[in-house]
């Protein structure tokens, strides 16, 4: 994941630190942090403060600006959103969907391919590493013994999802398949930030 990426799912867990706070987290200079820090402001995704110190000259706190944050902002995500955008409002809804559909059947196969030789708990912990390495920054925590929740703080295509609901569909269906289990998903804000989470309860088979 790039530095910017990064750096906007930190502030979306811990809003309002400063520059050098940012910069320990990540272990670049303040600097580095300063020079996206720039960019992502220009871009309208973060916002700051003035705070006043004790002693000394005024220092800054960032934080996801309300109403620009739904995704992460680099070149790739601009570049997928816009064609996404491009297909939805041109009436091509359904070469949208042949595409989301193919992104699925070659994701499905690739992580039953990873997970093959596991079971239960251990295949979600599996899959959340799976998702994590395809930069969707995972969460997963136990909610009870048959039931998992796993949230994505960065989801490729959820402004889509959020206006037709095919694409949430489609990665139900994926979770579903790959886990043998059953999945319920949904859309909630993280501190203006946009991310999905899945409720994925195990099936019970006979015997």
């Amino acid at each position: 994941m790039d530095t910017r990426s990064t750096i906007q799912l930190i502030l979306q867990r811990e809003p309002d630190l400063t520059i050098q706070e940012i910069a320990d987290r990540i272990g670049i200079s303040k600097m580095a942090v300063f020079k996206h820090i720039e960019f992502l402001e220009n871009a309208g995704v973060l916002e700051r403060k003035v705070e006043k110190g004790r002693v000394g000259r005024p220092f800054y706190r960032f934080r996801l600006s309300e109403t620009n944050s739904n995704q992460l902002v680099n070149s790739d995500s601009f570049m997928l959103q816009a064609l996404l955008d491009y297909l939805s409002d041109n009436g091509n809804e359904e070469i949208l969907n042949s595409f989301l559909r193919e992104r699925q059947k070659k994701t499905i196969g690739r992580y039953l391919e990873v997970l093959r030789n596991t079971k239960g708990n251990d295949r979600i912990t599996k899959l959340a590493s799976l998702r994590k390495s395809d930069n969707y920054f995972p969460e997963l925590r136990q909610v009870d013994e048959s039931t998992s929740e796993l949230l994505e703080l960065n989801c490729p295509v959820l402004k889509v999802a959020m206006r037709n609901g095919y694409a949430c569909t489609l990665e139900n269906e994926l979770f579903s398949r790959v886990l043998d289990a059953d999945v319920e998903s949904k859309h909630k804000k993280i501190n203006g930030m946009g991310a999905c989470k899945f409720i994925i309860r195990a099936r019970k088979h006979d015997p």
